[in-house]
């Protein structure tokens, strides 16, 4: 009898320690694999190119997707592209969809999508035609942005 009690409450701790690690792993793992909306959500995003490699933060607003913006920088003969923080009413695939910009004064294009997809936490590689990428940090607030420079 004292067997099946013992027993009984070691199945019972078991079940609970799953239940624990469930509610600190079930929601990045729901994530990931697509069951739970990122709307309204904070995205931590990773810039990568050319051996850089930067952090840019999207603070979520309710309701709208925090994803990532590519537009010029200043003058379009500076070579130099800008990577900011947008809100989107759709769920931005930068997998299926990248970003390009496409400079008139070079025949260049540079190309950032995505590498890797964890949730909340997500990767973007960027690429150019013909030309060296290296990532530097513009500024801080109120609009973070990362400025890509071609050379």
């Amino acid at each position: 009898m004292l067997k099946e009690v013992a027993l009984g409450f070691g199945g019972l701790g078991a079940v609970g320690g799953v239940g624990i690690l469930s509610g600190y792993f079930g929601r990045p793992v729901l994530e990931i694999v697509g069951l739970v909306s990122l709307k309204g959500r904070d995205v931590a995003y990773t810039i990568k190119a050319g051996g850089d490699s930067k952090r840019l933060v999207c603070k979520g607003q309710a309701g709208k997707f925090a994803s990532l913006k590519l537009e010029k920088e200043a003058v379009d003969y500076s070579l130099k592209a800008k990577l900011i923080c947008a809100d989107k009413d759709e769920d931005p695939d930068l997998g299926k969809n990248p970003l390009t910009h496409a400079f008139s004064s070079e025949s260049v294009t540079v190309t950032c999508k995505l590498d890797s997809f964890m949730g909340t936490a997500q990767t973007v590689g960027c690429s150019s035609t013909g030309k060296k990428l290296s990532l530097t940090e513009g500024k801080q607030s109120p609009n973070a942005s990362i400025i890509v420079t071609l050379s």
